[in-house]
């Protein structure tokens, strides 16, 4: 049975249930805990019901057994805590119930280390260890069972632990390297709370300067401490003992500050024909200039310049396709340096024709692969498998681009309009594609693909492999379908993981296509005009007369029986 007046008794709980006297540091106990136990010196506890019989932290045999509100353990000790750590398991908790771990400088005032809740959950199932920092003025912990609900809690291997000996780290970690006369810096930190510095080194003897002072060391080699190693050691003392932290420095020769020219944004640079890529060129340290610069190859149609920092190229048509290398000259006092930037100019495509529907994906906001609706150009498209990428690795014509990421394992990577895309019909199909960042070769081959319906019966009219090409190349097909239809794009086939852009998808209006008399004279036959065997020169039905002959005579040059 229970205790019916637990606040009401409290004195006398704790002086019936404790070992008076404080503890001394480390102090640790895992039971038993319960019942007419008594806990060692320092310890009290208000309630609990009988021990459970598991052994959370395998030490002893029980846990103790928090089963009321009010219920509590309170640990009084002489020193200056670090950490607090305990086995605790919830038994069929639910609702809102709270439970905490406490820590007091007086015994009277209480601040809260660890709250368990509904919001952090005791587990349920296995015990878990906890450890959690005391402040150093502490000088009682108590654990609380605030508010039950429904359920237990179990207790387990508690243990106060004093400050250890300090420790000493450095930031940056690890060994160091510096050039002669440059500075390298650290932070120094000594743990815990009252440890402090009695001394530190900086051996063998060196030449440039050293100090350490607030926490941070600075050392400055000269040039006669080159290829030499040094050791930092910085000596940590408390009122439990010393210990020593050190880091090596090796210093290497004297490396002259050259300038160092970068550019904005970053690479990489594609542009189309007619288009134009601007770059800013920023040189460092203070006192470096751009000395000279070169676009090459130079027999580029369009327009370089280099006005201050800030470069300006204005391709032309007939500057397409083409690569070209910006290269620039900075110097200092210390001597010159060298940086390069690569600009791709694609062919020129014409603009698409009025009534055209052009996806620039640059109104367009999608951050994962998975499965979404997205607004592009005022028309609904669903993305599956495919994010729109802003990233320096996404190759696009302004700052967006879809990235297809092929996955046969988990359906089909599409991209699908949804709702006839023109009422009229559809001419023709392009798009700029290309792989994404280095996966090269192993980018994925996608799919143009048209459907009178959502749901099935989509034809390819045309195929593009990203993995063929390095930088953003045109691709248009021909669909002439004088029909409301659906688009879609779809990864075709490629390597698992391996990704491909497509940018500025352009879907023409349809008008009657425009046959030359050759090629209607194939169609005539129903023969596809561009199909193997069907150039003027060839034979394609073997009949001994070219399709030239055929096409002069008028006859069926897909049926061998019929020839001039």
């Amino acid at each position: 049975m229970r205790k019916p007046t637990i606040l009401g008794m409290m004195g006398l709980l704790w002086a019936g249930t404790a070992a008076l006297g404080q503890a001394t540091l480390p102090t640790f106990y895992s039971g038993a805990w319960g019942g007419t136990n008594v806990l060692p010196t320092g310890w009290t506890k208000v309630g609990l019901g009988t021990d459970y019989s598991s052994n959370y932290d395998g030490v002893d045999g029980t846990a103790a057994k928090f089963d009321s509100s009010g219920d509590s353990i309170q640990i009084y000790f002489n020193s200056a805590p670090a950490t607090v750590s305990y086995w605790a398991k919830g038994n069929s908790l639910s609702g809102a119930y709270v439970y905490k771990v406490q820590e007091s400088v007086n015994g009277s005032t209480w601040t809260d280390v660890a709250t368990f809740d509904s919001t952090n959950l005791l587990n349920n199932s296995v015990a878990v260890q906890y450890t959690n920092n005391l402040q150093s003025a502490s000088r009682y912990v108590k654990f609380l069972y605030v508010t039950k609900v429904a359920g237990n809690v179990g207790l387990d291997g508690v243990r106060v632990a004093g400050p250890g000996v300090p420790s000493v780290t450095f930031n940056p970690s690890g060994s160091q390297s510096i050039a002669a006369s440059n500075t390298l810096t650290l932070a120094v930190s000594i743990a815990p709370s009252g440890a402090g510095m009695q001394s530190w080194s900086l051996l063998p003897a060196y030449a440039g300067s050293a100090s350490l002072s607030g926490g941070t060391f600075s050392f400055t080699p000269a040039n006669s401490d080159s290829n030499k190693t040094f050791t930092l050691s910085v000596i940590a003392t408390n009122s439990v003992g010393t210990s020593t932290g050190t880091v090596s420095i090796s210093v290497t020769g004297y490396v002259p500050p050259v300038p160092v020219i970068s550019f904005s944004p970053a690479a990489p640079y594609s542009i189309m024909a007619t288009y134009t890529q601007r770059l800013g060129i920023g040189v460092s340290p203070a006192g470096s200039g751009i000395a000279s610069w070169t676009f090459l190859p130079s027999n580029y149609s369009g327009s370089a310049t280099l006005a201050g920092t800030n470069f300006t190229y204005v391709s032309a048509q007939a500057d397409g396709p083409g690569d070209y290398t910006l290269t620039v000259i900075a110097t200092n006092s210390f001597g010159p340096s060298t940086g390069t930037a690569s600009i791709a100019v694609t062919e020129y495509v014409a603009p698409p024709p009025p009534g055209a529907y052009t996806v620039s994906f640059e109104d367009g906001t999608k951050t994962s692969y998975a499965s979404a609706d997205v607004t592009l150009s005022n028309k609904v498209w669903n993305l599956t498998g495919i994010l729109i990428g802003t990233d320096a690795l996404d190759l696009k014509i302004g700052t967006k681009a879809a990235r297809l990421k092929y996955d046969p394992t988990d359906g089909e990577e599409t991209m699908t309009i949804q709702t006839n895309v023109l009422a009229n019909g559809i001419s023709t199909i392009s798009l700029w594609y290309g792989p994404y960042g280095t996966h090269g070769a192993e980018a994925p081959t996608l799919a143009i693909e048209i459907s009178e319906s959502l749901s099935s019966g989509w034809v390819e009219v045309g195929e593009v492999y990203a993995g063929g090409v390095s930088n953003l190349t045109y691709y248009s097909a021909d669909v002439y379908v004088s029909t409301p239809i659906y688009v879609r794009i779809r990864g075709k086939s490629g390597v698992t993981g391996k990704s491909a852009n497509f940018d500025n998808i352009t879907i023409s209006p349809y008008s009657a296509p425009s046959y030359s008399a050759y090629d209607a004279f194939l169609l005539k036959y129903n023969v596809t005009p561009g199909d193997p065997g069907t150039a003027a020169g060839d034979d394609l039905d073997g009949d001994g007369v070219t399709n030239t002959n055929e096409f002069n005579a008028d006859t069926n040059p897909y049926d061998e029986a019929i020839h001039p």
